[in-house]
């Protein structure tokens, strides 16, 4: 998918970052899209997918590097895994 996406998200939405956080959002039902950067973890991957296919959590997948992904979000750090 598009990095455009998730720049209109960053601009719009209150986004939370990290696996932990996202799956803790995505069981209780409060998350509405999940992004995923290009090269997550397998485990990480497989636990999300399954947690977003329970919760019918929008999943969309990146075609960007987690330090492409930080870059966008304006964060000094590389990022996997967000929501909002």
């Amino acid at each position: 998918m598009s990095i455009e996406q998730l720049k209109d998200a960053f601009k719009e939405k209150k986004l939370t970052y990290g696996f932990n956080e996202t799956i803790k959002l995505v069981k209780r039902g409060k998350a509405t899209v999940v992004f995923i950067a290009k090269g997550a973890e397998p485990k990480m991957y497989d636990d999300l997918t399954t947690a977003t296919a329970i919760s019918n959590t929008k999943v969309i997948e990146l075609n960007a590097t987690p330090q492409e992904v930080g870059a966008v979000c304006k964060k000094p750090f590389p990022v996997t895994i967000l929501c909002y």
